[in-house]
Formats: C-alpha cells, structure tokens, sequence
C-alpha cells in the first residue's frame, strides 16, 4: 500500500515563495506571471488549487467579491523555511 503524505515539489515551492513576496495577488495572476506560456499557465493553477487544498495558502477575505488574494497560512511558511513577514 502507498503512503499517502504531501510533497512539496520545485514548482509548488516556488509558487509558495512568490505569494510570500507578493501578498494579495489572486491566482490566475500568480499562474500568469510565473509562467512562460499558456500550458504551464494552466498548470500552475492546478498547482495552487492543491496548495489551496492542502493547506498551505488560502484566500483572503476581501471587500470586493470578484478578487479573491492569496496568502499563506502557517503550514505554507514552514514549507518555505521562514517566518511571516
């Protein structure tokens, strides 16, 4: 039987350490501005709906409803190694 356990790879981390330095922006920005062309677009937002979904970044609550901005919560700065800014 397999182990199940989160791994946090080369890209998701990367992805964690832009939200860090780039608090509020929403996904489909943060899947834009880290990649080359469309088909890593696409799946770096797979890669942050698993972050979402594993805890480590959530959504903040916002006054506007049609932006949605990422941040981390405690399990995502541990992953990168640091503390909250």
């Amino acid at each position: 039987m397999r182990r199940a356990y989160e791994r946090i790879t080369k890209a998701r981390r990367r992805i964690l350490e832009f939200i860090a330095k780039n608090p509020g922006l929403p996904a489909t920005t943060v899947a834009y501005m880290l990649s080359r062309n469309s088909w890593e677009e696409v799946r770096n937002y797979a890669r942050i709906r698993w972050l979402l979904e594993h805890g480590y970044i959530y959504v903040k609550r916002d006054w506007d409803k049609r932006r949605r901005p990422l941040a981390l919560t405690a399990k995502g700065w541990r992953a990168i190694g640091r503390e909250p800014l």
